[in-house]
């Protein structure tokens, strides 16, 4: 969005680090560890104890398995979430985003549509990132949802973005 804003009408943002004091799950600092970070990439379950450990909740089986198919079919993203984590430049990233959607460089309407129960990275994360642009940005807080609101409770979710679309 900030590379090509002139394409952009409206951004929504769901439970995602947007400030430098947004906290960086361990299991990215974990993958970023010689020979460790090899293993635990190929782990299958990986992927929904991330979830589960984000949430309020325990992943049904058959929703954990959706999760988990990707690395049983092939190590491809496993790989691939290793590559991102060990290159990527949180602390920039971060920076950028910060400054980029700030009251001063963007204009454009901003959903956040937060769960309020996310373990990683909690209401006061958006909280913060609204106050750098409170004429922009709209916060909706989402009740029980935990770090994947998309997935938790789809029907508050979606109800939010629907209105703002």
């Amino acid at each position: 969005a900030l590379k090509n804003s002139s394409k952009v009408l409206k951004v929504a943002i769901l439970n995602s680090p947007l400030t430098v004091s947004s906290p960086v799950p361990g299991l990215f600092n974990q993958l970023r560890l010689p020979l460790f970070g090899e293993f635990t990439c190929q782990n299958a379950v990986l992927a929904e104890r991330f979830i589960e450990a984000g949430s309020p909740y325990v992943l049904k089986s058959e929703k954990a398995d959706v999760y988990r198919l990707p690395y049983l079919s092939s190590g491809a993203p496993g790989f691939a979430l290793l590559e991102a984590a060990r290159k990527a430049n949180f602390r920039d990233v971060l920076s950028r985003i910060s400054a980029g959607f700030a009251s001063n460089s963007w204009e454009k309407p901003i959903l956040l549509a937060w769960g309020i129960s996310d373990k990683y990275l909690p209401l006061p994360i958006a909280e913060e990132f609204q106050k750098g642009n409170p004429a922009a940005i709209k916060l909706e807080p989402i009740e029980g949802a935990g770090h994947m609101p998309q997935e938790d409770w789809q029907r508050k979710g979606c109800d939010g973005l629907r209105s703002f679309w």
